[in-house]
């Protein structure tokens, strides 16, 4: 695009739209409930584990980690905060939008070892917005009593800016099989849209580990893309 004015040319070039792989983010999980510590980001190399080799979580059936999702600007090396969060459909040719995923230990009939997850974003325009862990709404049509949604944020471990997936873990909750509405929504991958504060999207999927005995103990994210 050219604008001409008396004797002076202006040429303006169009920049191309960022594009930002894996490398520029860092999903860091923190211990915020239980006890083993802070885990490591990957599960042990050895293949499928024996139990208690993954310490961080064979011998800890009631945990809670903060998975901090941060963005770090490729050209500059600075940390760039988040300033909005939305949701998108995770599922292909989907319109339904879930904002929590779970996922049992194995889909045995008498499987009771289950893990879920909620989020937590500090949006500027809404005041107090990081008081509690956010749920979608179906998950307590699959947990029923068995464990309290209302559930307060460590804020030690929150930082604005920032979106944290907190992955719950617990023993006793009975496997429901695919065919149930609140199952079938939560069961799979949650998808966002995160806008920066230099005006960047980014659009991830968000779920536990592809495959591997014990993924429902970690989380991974990758481009979102339709």
């Amino acid at each position: 695009m050219m604008i001409e004015e008396m004797n002076s040319k202006v040429e303006i070039t169009p920049r191309h739209l960022p594009r930002f792989d894996a490398r520029n983010y860092t999903f860091i999980p923190r211990r915020a409930h239980g006890d083993g510590g802070d885990p490591p980001v990957d599960p042990p190399l050895s293949g499928a584990p024996d139990f208690g080799e993954d310490v961080h979580f064979d011998y800890q059936f009631e945990t809670t980690d903060y998975w901090t999702l941060a963005f770090i600007n490729p050209d500059t090396q600075q940390w760039v905060n988040f300033e909005t969060l939305k949701f998108l459909p995770s599922k292909p040719d989907g319109d339904v939008i879930n904002t929590s995923i779970i996922l049992w230990e194995s889909e045995q009939k008498e499987e009771k070892m289950f893990s879920w997850t909620g989020f937590i974003f500090d949006d500027p325009a809404v005041i107090g917005d990081v008081s509690k862990v956010n749920f979608d709404e179906a998950l307590q049509d699959v947990m029923g009593d068995v464990h309290t949604l209302d559930i307060d944020v460590k804020m030690s471990l929150f930082e604005t800016g920032k979106l944290v997936i907190s992955l719950h873990r617990l023993r006793g909750l009975e496997y429901i099989p695919a065919g149930d509405l609140a199952r079938d929504k939560l069961m799979g991958e949650i998808a966002v849209l995160l806008l920066d504060k230099q005006g960047n999207a980014h659009k991830r999927r968000i779920g536990f580990l592809a495959t591997g005995v014990g993924r429902r103990n970690r989380l991974m994210h990758t481009l979102y893309s339709v």
